[in-house]
């Protein structure tokens, strides 16, 4: 399909964008201090730019489910911690993004043109965003922060034989542990828990540092276990995968 194509998506409703929530943080103000980030004073909820009434209804109306969970997630109190909440809004705006064939990345297709009600407009990435409740700006931030995260348990993930052996370690919980169990579950196929939902046994490990540790927590530990093996990027530090939908 050629960016000219059209699309025609009759009586899909009327809608609103998922509200803002208040992010953590950013941590991209100061990478001279650390290339993996560190947390700066939060600001609050950021409004949302405005999008023409058109699209938002256009993408409420191809996206039922993918809205209503977003909007679970900006709900008070908020169900999940912010690590996990990002995770979630990552993989949503993603696999929309995928959905429509258009992203931010080189080569990637930058709009599609939809025909609603005899009017033509354009769909941008942007707007897929706001519309699901992310300001563009936080979901890049937020996005290049996960990856470095995700590389790492992806590292951990290939290499175990370095780090679960090792005797020479002094005794103890060890870093590689706690961390991976932990991203493990932020980035595996399981649904968490709310954190309003009381399970009838421990939760496994890693669970409780998924719902409850905020991003910087695991940045940290990814900077940490990043040092500990010279693991630079673009070097021996696998990709990360894309961020959609587990169904």
């Amino acid at each position: 399909m050629s960016e000219d194509d059209s699309i025609r998506e009759p009586d899909l409703g009327r809608s609103s964008p998922v509200p803002p929530v208040e992010e953590e943080p950013s941590d991209d103000e100061d990478e001279a201090t650390s290339s993996w980030g560190r947390a700066s004073k939060g600001t609050g909820a950021k409004s949302l730019p405005e999008v023409d009434p058109t699209i938002v209804e256009y993408i409420c109306g191809r996206f039922r489910a993918r809205v209503a969970r977003a909007r679970q997630l900006s709900a008070t109190p908020p169900p999940y911690g912010v690590a996990y909440r990002d995770v979630l809004r990552l993989r949503i705006i993603g696999s929309a993004l995928a959905e429509l064939g258009i992203g931010t990345g080189q080569g990637q297709r930058r709009y599609i043109r939809v025909v609603i009600g005899g009017r033509r407009v354009e769909v941008t990435p942007d707007h897929v965003m706001i519309t699901l409740g992310m300001h563009p700006a936080t979901y890049r931030s937020v996005r290049s922060r996960m990856d470095k995260v995700q590389s790492v348990y992806t590292w951990l993930g290939q290499n175990k034989h370095l780090w679960q052996d090792d005797l020479q370690r002094p005794v103890g919980p060890k870093l590689e542990h706690r961390a991976y169990e932990a991203m493990k579950a932020l980035f595996g196929p399981n649904p968490l828990p709310t954190r309003q939902h009381i399970p009838p046994e421990p939760l496994p490990a890693g669970t409780h540092d998924a719902l409850w540790e905020p991003c910087k927590t695991f940045l940290r530990w990814a900077g940490d276990v990043a040092a500990l093996y010279h693991l630079q990027r673009g070097e021996n530090l696998p990709v990360s995968p894309e961020f959609y939908d587990i169904e």
